[in-house]
C-alpha cells in the first residue's frame, strides 16, 4: 500500500483533472470502520474498452476509424499519467 500521503496527493491531481476520457474523481470517503478509503467515481454507463473489443461485432477488430479514435484516447491517458503521477512519485 502506498503511503497514506502520497495516495492524498495523488487523489487531489485526480480531482482536478477534467477531461472526457477521463473518469471523474468526485470524493474520497472514509471506510465505516476507518480503515480504508473509498472512491466515489462518475457512473460511466457507455461500457469499457474490454466490452467494446468483446463485443461480436468487433471480432475480428476496430475498424481503422474506430481505431484511431481509442489510440487518441489511450495516448491522452498515457500522457495524464506520464506529467502528472510519475512526475510527483
Amino acid at each position: 500500500m502506498r503511503p497514506h500521503e502520497v495516495q492524498m496527493r495523488e487523489f487531489e491531481v485526480l480531482k482536478k483533472v477534467k477531461h472526457e476520457n477521463i473518469v471523474k474523481l468526485l470524493a474520497i470517503e472514509e471506510e465505516q470502520d476507518g480503515k480504508g478509503k473509498v472512491i466515489v467515481m462518475e457512473l460511466c454507463t457507455g461500457g469499457s474498452l474490454f466490452n467494446i473489443l468483446d463485443d461480436p461485432e468487433n471480432s475480428d477488430g476496430l475498424n481503422e476509424d474506430e481505431f484511431l479514435s481509442v489510440l487518441e484516447h489511450l495516448s491522452i491517458i498515457f500522457l495524464f499519467f506520464l506529467l502528472f503521477v510519475l512526475r510527483r512519485s
